[in-house]
């Protein structure tokens, strides 16, 4: 799922996009996945909300690191019967840059 998500957003051609041409494109993305890690919010018969957050590869290989957060995360809630899922809500983290934090912000998130 994440690779999906990260896919389809180093597509698209908006020029403030943080993943273009950046180590989540679309070409690299099997190389550079991020460690990430995800939360359970909420589950129906046919539905589950996810939050999934991620290290930004783009701050850790980027010289201009203040510009971009260290980490990641996306709710999604995903269609049990047909796999599509929605994107609802990024957000993201000036500050997490190790795997506790992450957790901790998952699990909070």
């Amino acid at each position: 799922l994440l690779s999906d998500i990260l896919s389809r957003r180093s597509q698209q051609q908006n020029p403030s996009n943080i993943f273009t041409k950046s180590p989540y494109h679309q070409n690299l993305i099997s190389t550079f996945l991020p460690d990430f890690y995800y939360n359970l919010i909420s589950a129906s018969s046919a539905n589950v909300v996810l939050v999934i957050v991620f290290s930004n590869i783009e701050k850790q290989m980027s010289s201009f690191r203040n510009t971009f957060p260290s980490a990641l995360g996306i709710v999604v809630e995903v269609n049990m019967f047909d796999q599509s899922y929605n994107e609802l809500k990024w957000v993201q983290h000036p500050s997490c840059r190790d795997a506790i934090g992450m957790k901790n912000w998952c699990a909070m998130l």
